[in-house]
């Protein structure tokens, strides 16, 4: 399965192992995947339809206490004598709550009842009534409407009012308001329904039956006080306010066990989001029944995964054999061994009447050990050429810009170094366009080899010439100790250039502008260095011509 290279470094790892491993994990990735997926779907699917659920139930619930409420209501007027008697007075509505009160309080969970008349003043009252500007308001719409309505309103503590209607003259009520605790309708709810309550209010009250905080809101009530209190306690820690409020939450109270929270929003009509109910409930069953069809799934998963594998190695494992087998001879061809390469294709060649991807890989190799072995041979007869091509000027010889920039390196690193100033000449030549529009590119040609030829004669060995590209040239003198020996070799280069040339197509004529810059000191750029000789160049060309400038500033 390994073995080590010829220099101990490396260690061989065969494919056919690679593909094997690599099939097994990504087989077991997707396996994997799916199954994550598909437990978090379930998950998802179990908490929407739980909170779907929760929040369907208690609606309903609540809507039953408010029509039972109303219910009530309509039936004490119904039973007075009032209505026979068409006495508008309420006398009869009076006595029937007096002498039925305690039944409404220990039966129906009437906590208060009270009549108003016109004014929306009260006439009568029983129980602890509180009468505000709020409900003023919710019995001036029921007024407005004229049919029976409901209102949750929380101040010390949050009940349920319903309000309904009453034919009155002026001496008469107008409408009556009935009050039912909101704890009577916690606890019909828990006993008809697997959850647990908690009411948590925003305001700070007088009334609650504990000092437990939960974010900004009081624990004012709980139903099964002794088990929930604790589940409610762990609640703040898990999750976010804003998140729990707006989807619930799934949380592992304790090692196994598994609650599901949701909060409903009162709406007491004027200040929503300041008083919720809270329902939580045991959904660790739920839970386990999700885990045991994952661990199904995953099961068969598995037995799918082993036979996939076990038919993928089948159908794979003579295939990476032979491609093992074509791997040895690419090192022959590395060391250029193409007799044994052919001589053990030959060997192995199968003799069947089809082929497949295999045998044409090794036909390939085949026939890619003649083609190497006679590219070998070209290649050492074009490895000199391409290295003088990858340096060199192809016209004129001179170095070219990329030779140029390396030596300008390693010039300033030596300079650097030593302290050993150093000249860079920038040449332009001037009056050279129109030898090569009226003479032509030959001709052209021919300049540029013979400007090339007279700055080679005119520098010393030490020193590098090159050219830039079209009619332009740089120097790199060596050597120089002043600012006065580099100009003496720049003023005798264009002497020389200026002389006239012999070409085949008569005498030619140019001038040179030169730009130089003498580089000393340690904070030396090659950018810097070239953009300087460039300016200097340009000060000479634009003063006439056939002349030197000299860049003064660079330190």
């Amino acid at each position: 399965m390994f073995a080590g290279d010829s220099k101990g470094t490396k260690r061989f790892f065969s494919l056919k192992w690679r593909v094997a491993i690599l099939i097994i994990a990504l087989l077991i990735m997707v396996n994997g995947l799916f199954n994550y997926f598909s437990y978090k779907n379930l998950e998802n699917q179990f908490g929407a339809q739980t909170s779907v659920a929760v929040e369907e139930y208690s609606r309903a619930l609540l809507d039953q206490s408010r029509q039972r409420l109303i219910e009530l209501g309509e039936s004490i007027i119904l039973t007075s004598d009032d209505v026979e008697e068409h006495d508008l007075s309420g006398g009869s509505l009076y006595r029937t709550l007096a002498q039925n009160w305690e039944l409404f309080q220990i039966s129906w969970g009437v906590e208060a009842a009270v009549f108003l008349n016109g004014e929306r003043h009260i006439l009568r009252e029983w129980g602890d009534f509180n009468y505000d500007k709020r409900l003023e308001r919710f019995v001036a719409n029921i007024e407005a409407s004229g049919s029976p309505e409901t209102i949750v309103y929380c101040r010390e503590q949050c009940r349920l009012y319903a309000g309904i209607p009453l034919l009155a003259d002026e001496a008469g009520p107008s409408t009556m308001l009935l009050a039912t605790s909101l704890a009577d309708f916690m606890i019909g709810f828990a006993r008809r329904s697997y959850f647990d309550l908690a009411l948590l209010r925003k305001s700070e009250l007088t009334n609650t039956v504990t000092d437990q905080r939960m974010w900004t809101f009081r624990l004012a009530a709980v139903t099964n006080m002794s088990k929930s209190l604790r589940l409610f306690e762990q609640l703040p820690a898990a999750v976010p306010q804003a998140e729990f409020f707006k989807h619930g939450a799934a949380l592992e109270t304790s090692p196994g066990v598994h609650h599901y929270f949701y909060a409903i929003d009162l709406q007491d009509g004027s200040a929503p989001g300041q008083n919720y109910i809270v329902l939580v409930a045991d959904v660790s069953q739920q839970r386990e029944a999700i885990f045991s069809s994952l661990r199904e799934s995953l099961f068969i998963s598995l037995i799918g995964l082993l036979c996939t594998l076990s038919m993928l190695l089948v159908v794979l494992w003579r295939p990476m054999f032979r491609l093992n087998r074509l791997v040895e001879y690419y090192p022959l061809l590395v060391n250029k061994d193409y007799d044994a390469v052919r001589q053990r294709l030959s060997d192995h060649k199968r003799h069947i009447g089809w082929q497949d991807e295999l045998d044409l890989l090794e036909d390939a190799t085949e026939v890619l050990s003649s083609e190497l072995e006679l590219m070998d041979k070209d290649i050492r007869n074009y490895t000199e050429e391409l290295e003088s091509m990858a340096l060199y000027d192809s016209l004129t010889g001179l170095a070219n810009r990329r030779l140029f920039s390396l030596r300008l390196g390693e010039l300033i690193k030596d300079s650097k170094r030593s302290g050993e100033p150093f000249a860079v000449a920038f040449i332009d030549l001037d009056k050279f366009k129109p030898v090569n529009d009226n003479m032509g590119h030959e001709a052209g040609d021919a300049l540029l080899i013979e400007v090339a030829h007279r700055l080679t004669n005119g520098i010393r060995a030490t020193d590098t010439a090159a050219r830039m590209g079209g009619d332009e040239f740089a120097l790199l003198l060596t050597g120089i100790h002043s600012q006065e020996s580099a100009v003496e070799v720049v003023q005798k280069l264009l002497q020389t250039i200026s002389q006239p040339m012999p070409l085949d197509a008569g005498m030619a004529e140019v001038v040179a502008s030169i730009g130089l810059v003498l580089a000393e000191g340690g904070n030396l750029d090659e950018e810097e260095l070239m953009r300087c000789a460039d300016k200097a160049m340009y000060v000479a060309k634009n003063s006439g011509g056939n002349r030197y400038s000299v860049y003064t500033r660079l330190h």
